[in-house]
């Protein structure tokens, strides 16, 4: 006979073994919030161009699908001063003077 190893998570998410019955643990708040968003941004490229971070790569990714600032900061759980930061070294590294011209920066570089 083997020996337990504790409680495990059994099929109907409650903990099987020493105390069976208990419900499981509940998720922390963001991880409930990532999972009522929806799906992830589209996927990054494995090493942007033009010394982009890849967070500045996701971020650049959420503007192409059309997210306003807000929106991209209520998704990557950051405040809207952060985004505004990601996106002014965005426009350097990519010569974009506004939105649309790191939107068609992302499209020529297959970001988002």
């Amino acid at each position: 006979m083997t020996a337990s190893r504790g409680p495990r998570l059994g099929r109907l998410g409650t903990w099987s073994g020493r105390g069976g019955g208990q419900p499981a643990r509940q998720w922390p708040a963001q991880q409930a919030a990532r999972a009522a968003a929806g799906p992830e941004p589209a996927a990054r490229p494995p090493n942007p161009p033009d010394g982009l971070t890849q967070r500045e790569a996701e971020i650049l990714s959420l503007i192409a699908q059309g997210l306003t600032n807000g929106e991209i900061a209520e998704r990557l759980f950051l405040s809207n001063h952060t985004v505004k930061t990601h996106i002014n070294r965005i426009f350097a590294k990519t010569a974009s003077r506004d939105r649309v011209a790191a939107i068609a920066y992302a499209q020529r570089h297959g970001i988002g």
